[in-house]
């Protein structure tokens, strides 16, 4: 009944190689049909409190494969693709290289901290220790995109962690603009003429 709205998402899940149990056994596991007060999909309650409703974060081993930081407080989909993947462990088919081998120090203070899932420094800063040169070249322009300085820096657009679009973008690029731009893409929708590149 949910693939003859959802059927990419479904067809998606079908082909991964790595499956959520309980995305075979029921939608509904998770997802309400009718409303939510959750927020987005119609969740039945936040991702992390349906994750930790099977998922017992105070084991050895998953403490281990976390590098002791305390996810049972994080955003498990930061990492984890809810429906399937073809990466181990359900990761988003496209992991940031310091996630993929859990050196989660490189970006993040020490798990022990009052803070640990604070970042080593603001904004874009924590991302120079690696992209020095790509994100110096775009400071020394005249015209800077405004997310790139504010206190996010590149987390405005870029997820930390894993994402299921290229260049670990937080979503669809079109998704992602829009939420700065949308009076432009409405303009491209009521244009008589559309112009390609921006489809």
């Amino acid at each position: 009944l949910c693939a003859e709205c959802h059927g990419q998402l479904v067809d998606r899940i079908n082909e991964s190689k790595f499956e959520h149990p309980p995305v075979r056994e029921d939608c509904l596991t998770c997802h309400n049909a009718h409303s939510s007060s959750q927020g987005a999909n119609l969740l039945k309650d936040s991702p992390s409190v349906l994750c930790l409703g099977c998922h017992e974060t105070d084991k050895p081993t998953f403490k281990k494969l976390h590098r002791d930081y305390p996810v049972e407080r994080a955003e498990c989909t930061s990492c984890h693709d809810p429906h399937g993947s073809n990466e181990a462990a359900m990761l988003y088919d496209n992991i940031h290289p310091p996630a993929a081998k859990r050196n989660c120090e490189q970006c993040h203070v020490d798990p022990t901290s009052t803070e640990p899932f604070a970042l080593k420094a603001a904004g874009y800063e924590t991302c120079m220790a690696c992209h020095y040169e790509m994100i110096t070249d775009v400071l020394n322009q005249s015209h800077i995109h405004w997310p790139v300085v504010d206190d996010k820096g590149c987390t405005n657009c870029h997820s930390p962690h894993a994402s299921p679009e290229k260049k670990l973008m937080r979503q669809p690029m079109l998704d992602l603009c829009g939420r700065c731009h949308a009076d432009t893409l409405a303009r491209q929708e009521r244009a008589a003429t559309e112009h390609p590149p921006i489809a």
